[in-house]
């Protein structure tokens, strides 16, 4: 996909704002006095676990402020012509999020609007009810039956990927961290008892269950449900870290 890089003055901001942090932490490596007292708190269960989440909003929030404008697939002018709308790397990665939207309301996990509408049915009389969502819920042929059990299996499911998907990355983190040190991983492990590091490769395997069980319920259903104008409000959430 061809695409133009845009820079918004938010995103300098953001930039200055990790350069600065980046500049501050190499100036306290360089002073013991000032590094004391982030070595008690890399010794601490609860800063290193705040550390892992404060990591990920840092993650979502950097990713949403590298912007770009996306090529029209429009073959009549020599040079490509992009689009207006500006999108981010974030916008990107949870694009059925962002484009999914429906009419209006709906509530978590729902297959129907949250608001009656007048609809006219095949033999052509008008019945007001509660009409189906475009997205939320659409494989469904009876909602009324498979919608309960769909959604119990899809965060069954969502949660074993996530499990053995954090299983695998901590096995890949253990063992790039013992070749670092070039030892085993049980002995790796051995001399690090009594530190954060088994509070945070937990707290990582919960995140990673979380995420497997949100992606596989985002794939069929809007998980917070949608705004007054359709927008799914999980996307919105995500957004709003930056």
């Amino acid at each position: 996909m061809t695409f133009k890089l845009v820079l918004l003055w938010t995103d300098l901001m953001i930039y200055l704002l990790l350069g600065v942090a980046l500049a501050g932490t190499w100036w306290i490596r360089q002073r013991p006095h000032l590094l004391l007292p982030w070595q008690r708190l890399s010794g601490s269960k609860v800063g290193m676990v705040s550390l892992l989440v404060l990591s990920l909003f840092v993650v979502i929030g950097f990713l949403d402020s590298i912007h770009y404008r996306a090529a029209l697939p429009d073959n009549t002018h020599a040079k490509p012509v992009y689009a207006a709308e500006v999108n981010s790397v974030f916008d990107l990665l949870v694009n059925d999020l962002r484009s999914h939207t429906e009419k209006t309301y709906s509530a978590p996990l729902a297959v129907y609007l949250y608001a009656k509408e007048s609809m006219t049915m095949p033999n052509g009389n008008v019945l007001r009810d509660y009409p189906r969502l475009k997205y939320g819920g659409a494989h469904l042929l009876d909602p009324d039956t498979e919608h309960e059990s769909d959604v119990i299996s899809r965060m069954l499911i969502g949660i074993i990927f996530g499990f053995l998907g954090g299983m695998l990355l901590i096995f890949l983190l253990l063992k790039l961290a013992a070749m670092r040190s070039n030892t085993t991983m049980r002995d790796w492990l051995k001399k690090r008892q009594g530190t954060p590091v088994l509070s945070v490769l937990i707290t990582l395997l919960l995140f990673s269950m979380f995420f497997g069980l949100i992606v596989h319920l985002a794939a069929a259903y809007h998980v917070l449900g949608t705004d007054k104008v359709g927008q799914d409000v999980l996307y919105l959430s995500l957004k709003s870290i930056r």
